[in-house]
Protein backbone atom coordinates (compact mmCIF):
# COMPACT_ATOMS: atom_id res chain seq x y z
CA UNK A 1 0.00 0.00 0.00
CA UNK A 2 2.85 2.33 0.74
CA UNK A 3 4.11 2.20 -2.51
CA UNK A 4 0.56 3.36 -4.25
CA UNK A 5 -0.04 5.96 -1.49
CA UNK A 6 3.61 7.48 -2.52
CA UNK A 7 2.89 7.05 -6.54
CA UNK A 8 -1.07 7.12 -7.34
CA UNK A 9 -0.98 6.57 -10.72
CA UNK A 10 0.11 3.10 -9.89
CA UNK A 11 -3.05 2.42 -8.77
CA UNK A 12 -4.73 2.70 -12.66
CA UNK A 13 -3.09 -0.56 -13.54
CA UNK A 14 -5.20 -3.27 -12.73
CA UNK A 15 -5.09 -6.32 -10.44
CA UNK A 16 -4.84 -8.12 -13.72
CA UNK A 17 -2.52 -6.17 -15.14
CA UNK A 18 -0.21 -6.41 -11.68
CA UNK A 19 -0.73 -9.76 -12.25
CA UNK A 20 0.82 -9.89 -15.93
CA UNK A 21 3.41 -7.49 -15.08
CA UNK A 22 4.44 -10.08 -12.65
CA UNK A 23 4.36 -13.07 -14.59
CA UNK A 24 6.64 -10.82 -17.12
CA UNK A 25 8.97 -10.65 -14.37
CA UNK A 26 9.38 -13.86 -13.02
CA UNK A 27 9.48 -15.41 -16.41
CA UNK A 28 12.46 -13.65 -17.40
CA UNK A 29 14.43 -14.94 -14.21
CA UNK A 30 12.95 -12.76 -11.56
CA UNK A 31 11.73 -13.86 -8.12
CA UNK A 32 8.50 -12.49 -6.42
CA UNK A 33 10.51 -10.55 -3.97
CA UNK A 34 12.48 -9.27 -6.42
CA UNK A 35 9.72 -8.39 -8.36
CA UNK A 36 8.16 -6.52 -5.02
CA UNK A 37 11.42 -5.23 -4.52
CA UNK A 38 11.18 -3.21 -8.27
CA UNK A 39 7.84 -1.98 -7.59
CA UNK A 40 8.78 -0.59 -4.39
CA UNK A 41 11.94 0.72 -6.24
CA UNK A 42 10.66 1.33 -9.23
CA UNK A 43 6.36 1.59 -9.51
CA UNK A 44 5.86 2.75 -12.99
CA UNK A 45 7.42 -0.67 -14.12
CA UNK A 46 3.82 -2.06 -13.74
CA UNK A 47 2.66 -0.39 -16.63
CA UNK A 48 5.35 -1.24 -18.48
CA UNK A 49 4.21 -3.55 -21.53
CA UNK A 50 5.92 -6.90 -21.52
CA UNK A 51 7.61 -6.77 -24.75
CA UNK A 52 9.39 -3.62 -23.86
CA UNK A 53 10.74 -5.06 -20.24
CA UNK A 54 11.68 -7.89 -22.16
CA UNK A 55 13.40 -6.23 -24.80
CA UNK A 56 15.76 -4.26 -22.34
CA UNK A 57 16.19 -6.95 -20.00
CA UNK A 58 17.48 -8.90 -22.00
CA UNK A 59 20.01 -6.21 -24.34
CA UNK A 60 21.19 -5.62 -20.64
CA UNK A 61 21.97 -8.84 -19.39
CA UNK A 62 22.23 -10.78 -22.42
CA UNK A 63 23.94 -8.16 -24.89
CA UNK A 64 26.21 -6.38 -21.85
CA UNK A 65 26.14 -9.29 -19.68
CA UNK A 66 25.36 -7.33 -16.46
CA UNK A 67 23.80 -10.44 -13.90
CA UNK A 68 20.20 -10.30 -13.58
CA UNK A 69 20.47 -9.04 -10.11
CA UNK A 70 21.55 -5.30 -11.28
CA UNK A 71 17.93 -5.30 -12.56
CA UNK A 72 16.74 -5.61 -9.32
CA UNK A 73 19.04 -3.01 -7.76
CA UNK A 74 18.35 -0.64 -10.77
CA UNK A 75 15.38 -0.95 -12.11
CA UNK A 76 14.89 2.55 -13.43
CA UNK A 77 16.81 1.33 -16.27
CA UNK A 78 13.23 -0.10 -17.70
CA UNK A 79 12.16 3.60 -18.04
CA UNK A 80 15.41 4.97 -20.08
CA UNK A 81 15.00 4.66 -23.61
CA UNK A 82 16.60 2.05 -25.67
CA UNK A 83 17.65 4.35 -28.62
CA UNK A 84 18.41 7.57 -27.07
CA UNK A 85 20.48 6.15 -24.16
CA UNK A 86 20.65 2.03 -23.60
CA UNK A 87 22.32 1.13 -26.79
CA UNK A 88 24.23 4.52 -27.66
CA UNK A 89 26.07 4.14 -23.60
CA UNK A 90 26.25 0.52 -24.15
CA UNK A 91 27.76 0.40 -27.71
CA UNK A 92 30.39 3.08 -26.16
CA UNK A 93 31.05 0.76 -23.27
CA UNK A 94 31.02 -2.65 -25.60
CA UNK A 95 34.11 -0.62 -27.57
CA UNK A 96 36.29 0.22 -24.71
CA UNK A 97 36.32 -3.35 -23.02
CA UNK A 98 37.56 -4.51 -27.03
CA UNK A 99 40.57 -2.05 -27.08
CA UNK A 100 40.72 -3.19 -23.23
CA UNK A 101 40.70 0.52 -21.79
CA UNK A 102 37.78 -0.45 -18.84
CA UNK A 103 39.92 -3.53 -18.29
CA UNK A 104 38.09 -6.77 -17.44
CA UNK A 105 35.06 -5.93 -15.87
CA UNK A 106 32.31 -3.80 -16.74
CA UNK A 107 31.18 -0.73 -14.82
CA UNK A 108 28.12 -0.70 -13.01
CA UNK A 109 25.09 -0.19 -14.48
CA UNK A 110 23.80 2.25 -12.74
CA UNK A 111 27.05 4.39 -13.78
CA UNK A 112 26.78 4.06 -16.93
CA UNK A 113 22.87 4.45 -17.45
CA UNK A 114 21.80 7.18 -14.61
CA UNK A 115 23.77 10.06 -15.16
CA UNK A 116 23.70 12.77 -17.76
CA UNK A 117 25.11 12.31 -21.37
CA UNK A 118 27.70 14.94 -20.36
CA UNK A 119 28.73 13.14 -17.48
CA UNK A 120 28.57 9.84 -19.41
CA UNK A 121 30.50 11.44 -21.93
CA UNK A 122 33.36 12.77 -19.24
CA UNK A 123 33.22 9.85 -17.76
CA UNK A 124 34.34 6.91 -20.45
CA UNK A 125 34.55 9.03 -23.46
CA UNK A 126 36.77 12.14 -22.91
CA UNK A 127 39.30 10.98 -21.02
CA UNK A 128 40.90 9.42 -23.72
CA UNK A 129 43.55 10.42 -26.65
CA UNK A 130 42.28 12.27 -29.82
CA UNK A 131 41.42 9.79 -32.02
CA UNK A 132 39.89 7.18 -29.69
CA UNK A 133 37.36 10.01 -28.68
CA UNK A 134 36.54 11.31 -32.66
CA UNK A 135 35.51 6.59 -32.81
CA UNK A 136 33.77 6.73 -29.38
CA UNK A 137 31.56 10.02 -29.86
CA UNK A 138 31.11 8.12 -33.61
CA UNK A 139 29.44 5.46 -31.95
CA UNK A 140 27.48 6.95 -29.19
CA UNK A 141 25.76 9.37 -32.18
CA UNK A 142 25.61 6.37 -34.67
CA UNK A 143 21.54 5.66 -35.08
CA UNK A 144 20.96 8.20 -31.72
CA UNK A 145 17.32 9.67 -32.16
CA UNK A 146 17.68 13.19 -31.49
Amino acid sequence: MSVFKKYPLCLRASEQQILNSMETFIGLGFSRDEFVMMVKCYPQCIGYSAEMVKKKTEFVVKKMNWPLKVMTLFPQVLGYSMEKRIVPRCNVIKALMSKGSLGSELPPMASVLACTDQTFLNRYVMEHDEKLVLQLMAIFNQDRIS
